[in-house]
């Protein structure tokens, strides 16, 4: 719309700023910035984290695929609209404890497939709403008391495939209304879990997977304070016994993993706490037995395991079912 020459000067300038266009959010290159309120930068080569102009209304900014190894306090501060932020697949090995300061509506963080070696205290705490952490596949060798401080909306967490070599009794402290949490294959995980306070915060946890971890031993009652628990992965590790109070507490516990690990023989008591249980897997190399005689055979070679399951079937008969690694000899038998 023009106006003639010599009415200018009685326009109020409020008026005059009303008939510009509308300023266009400027995308930053090589950025795709064609979906509304998502800035996706994917695959792109990137060193570093793209500077946006002006704030804008960004609610998703997918930065995955790219070469991107640190994060600086600034990257993202002029983006506090921010609910998915994607980081995976980089080489992030710093990360500032400010970072994401200002990303107080972040509901999901994808840090996957890094090289972070620590979470220092403080760096999520104001992430308030975050209901998704994914830290897995990186180099963390250990969390501390304050690592998830402030993350009360947290439904999942995802630390595998890190190097944990041990977790305290306050490390899950700050997530009350967890649901999901995966530590399966950490690469230092310590051989044995003895403290049932570690789990003690995570009263509202759903899924528990601590598959190939090289476990060794379980302390008893070590579930105990989880009475949701639906869901409980052992599988791959190296657990040879289980002690009788090993599950006590799971009374919601639907489904137990228990397939490749060295177990010859199991309490007759180990599974009275678990009323709702549906599913358990003891896969892998096992001879199942209801008799009274415990004992390891060797085949050529190949080591079978025997595994006591009367209190399971309530047979009158003595029930052998071998199978031995290295071979295709499988030898089922009933006696009674």
């Amino acid at each position: 719309m023009l106006l003639p020459r010599v009415l200018w000067g009685s326009v109020p300038l409020i008026v005059l700023l009303l008939l510009l266009p509308a300023a266009e959010p400027i995308c930053p290159e090589p950025c795709d910035c064609q979906q509304h309120q998502h800035l996706l930068c994917t695959n792109r080569g990137l060193r570093s984290v793209p500077k946006t102009a002006e704030p804008q209304d960004i609610l998703t900014y997918s930065l995955g695929g790219n070469f991107i190894a640190n994060i600086s306090a600034f990257d993202f501060h002029r983006l506090a609209g921010l609910q998915r932020l994607d980081l995976q697949y980089n080489r992030i090995r710093s990360l500032h404890p400010k970072a994401f300061e200002r990303l107080e509506r972040l509901e999901e963080l994808y840090l996957g497939n890094n090289l972070l070696p620590a979470l220092a205290p403080g760096t999520l705490s104001t992430l308030a709403k975050l209901r998704i952490l994914y830290v897995n596949a990186n180099e963390i060798g250990r969390l501390s008391a304050a690592s998830f401080s402030g993350l009360d909306s947290l439904v999942k967490l995802r630390l595998d495939g890190n190097e944990l070599g041990s977790l305290g009794d306050s490390t899950f402290s700050g997530l009350p209304n967890l649901l999901y949490l995966h530590l399966e294959s950490n690469r230092n995980q310590q051989s044995s879990l003895r403290h049932p306070d570690i789990f003690g915060p995570l009263r509202s946890l759903h899924t528990l997977l601590l598959a190939s971890n090289s476990l060794r031993q379980l302390t008893g009652g070590l579930f105990q304070h989880l009475p949701g628990l639906a869901k409980l992965s052992l599988s791959g590790n190296r657990l040879s016994h289980l002690a009788p109070d090993a599950f006590r507490g799971l009374g919601s516990l639907k489904e137990l993993r228990l397939e490749g690990n060295l177990l010859s023989h199991l309490p007759a008591t180990l599974l009275e706490p678990l009323d709702s249980l549906e599913a358990l897997d003891l896969r892998i190399y096992l001879i199942f037995s209801c008799g009274n005689s415990f004992e390891i055979s060797v085949l050529g070679n190949s080591v079978c395991w025997m595994l006591d399951l009367s209190f399971l079937l309530h047979a009158k008969y003595s029930i052998v079912l071998a199978a031995c690694p290295n071979t295709d000899v499988v030898f089922f038998s009933i006696k009674s």
